[in-house]
């Protein structure tokens, strides 16, 4: 059995001898063939009684909880699956299961019924049914190929006139018929356009709507412009020139992005995606090292001066790239990460140390900072760099990494960097 599905056996075993009722909503068919789940979030309905025991449960077992609107009887807890880069995301319906916030199958109707298969427990087949078809024509306006195939297996099993009786209650006899007469013959195209009328008979004939419709949408949008407001982690790599810093960052981004989590890579260093037009002070400049250009440079009290009045405008730019860049991506994002940031700043050569520890002052400091570092006669191999620069930046951010409390990695094994970069970035999930 795969980690990943260890660690779901392990969990709903534990919430079993915790005495807490519950139902893997559908999409369970990987834990019969011992497969490795496919999609993404693994639904489970329990009873609002129980909900500060689950947490506690999965709080002890090192999940960590992700922000969800709490008017809207839903939570969730994720956990990094290093060996098969996977987040195991278990999503909490609390009281039954909902379609725009409203329940459409009760928690009692689900539990009463529930079966168990191997080690966890499944919805009755009826409910089932009911539950996939009323997500997908309440919740969704499409049914995945996957759903279709399943209920049509789950058609040929159920118990038709209780399924009829319950479709009747929630979307009305008309749709009701609508529906069974197009599923009969596999017409599921024709059910998708009819998700308007279905929602819009639900909404309408849904009991104390106005209450919970003002409770998610009123209070969980105060809930929301909130967390809006609030900045999402900035993750920043820094390190040597060669450390790998743009590897690290593509190929941890393109992990967040397979778990359906929103990220963002805004490049930082001051050799291009300038807003300022500065490329003037990049013939001087050597991208990354400030090393003089010979060709322009007469004295070195003269470069000196010149490195002294491009620091600011450098840190100008840079600034102007944190506010209209990645500022606006902290709001809409998971996670914000920067190949490079404002450490940059304090490596500028020939530029007075008190200047440079001013400029860096002004600058937002990341959520996270990761320390990408290795021997200099390594990485002049891998950058072909001058190891005499590559020596003086070694010995700058031995004095900047215990300022900042960055997290320092030897950048050697790529796999075993990505899993501890990951299980770090997971943890400031807000």
């Amino acid at each position: 059995m795969s980690e990943y599905n260890e660690l779901v056996k392990d969990i709903l075993k534990k919430i079993e001898k915790n005495k807490i009722h519950y139902v893997i909503n559908r999409n369970y068919e990987f834990l019969i063939k011992n497969e490795t789940y496919k999609g993404g979030d693994i639904d489970l309905c329990i009873k609002k009684k129980d909900v500060k025991k689950i947490n506690k449960l999965f709080l002890k077992n090192k999940y960590k909880k992700i922000p969800i609107n709490p008017f809207s009887n839903h939570s969730g807890f994720i956990k990094y699956v290093s060996s098969e880069k996977k987040v195991l995301f278990f999503h909490l319906h609390i009281n039954g299961i909902t379609g725009s916030h409203l329940t459409y199958l009760d928690h009692k109707q689900i539990l009463s019924n529930r079966e168990k298969i191997k080690f966890f427990y499944v919805p009755s087949l009826e409910n089932e049914f009911l539950g996939i078809l009323l997500h997908t024509t309440i919740d969704r306006n499409k049914i995945r190929n996957d759903y279709r195939i399943r209920l049509v297996e789950l058609y040929k099993k159920i118990n038709k006139n209780y399924v009829k009786k319950c479709l009747k209650k929630t979307i009305g006899n008309k749709n009701t018929d609508f529906v069974f007469e197009n599923l009969e013959n596999k017409k599921f195209e024709k059910i998708e356009l009819r998700h308007k009328k279905i929602l819009k008979y639900f909404i309408n004939h849904y009991k104390n709507k106005y209450y919970y419709l003002f409770k998610v949408y009123i209070l969980g949008g105060f809930w929301k412009l909130n967390w809006y407001l609030k900045n999402k982690p900035l993750i920043s790599f820094i390190g040597m020139d060669g450390s790998g810093k743009t590897t690290i960052t593509n190929r941890v981004i393109e992990i967040l992005k397979n778990n359906n989590l929103k990220v963002s890579r805004v490049y930082t260093g001051r050799g291009k995606n300038n807003i300022l037009p500065i490329q003037l002070f990049g013939l001087i400049y050597r991208k990354g090292g400030g090393k003089p250009n010979l060709a322009t440079a007469k004295t070195s009290e003269k470069n000196s001066l010149l490195q002294t009045i491009a620091a600011p405008i450098f840190c100008l730019d840079l600034l102007l790239r944190y506010f209209f860049q990645i500022l606006p991506l902290r709001k809409k994002k998971q996670f914000t990460i920067t190949d490079r940031y404002s450490t940059d700043i304090l490596l500028i050569n020939k530029v007075p140390k008190v200047l440079k520890n001013i400029l860096f002052f002004f600058f937002p400091k990341p959520t996270l900072i990761f320390y990408l570092y290795n021997d200099p006669k390594i990485l002049e191999k891998r950058k072909n760099h001058p190891i005499e620069d590559l020596y003086r930046q070694e010995k700058i951010f031995s004095k900047i990494t215990k300022k900042i409390k960055s997290i320092n990695i030897k950048s050697d094994n790529l796999e075993v960097m990505e899993n501890e970069i990951i299980e770090k970035i997971i943890e400031t999930i807000k």
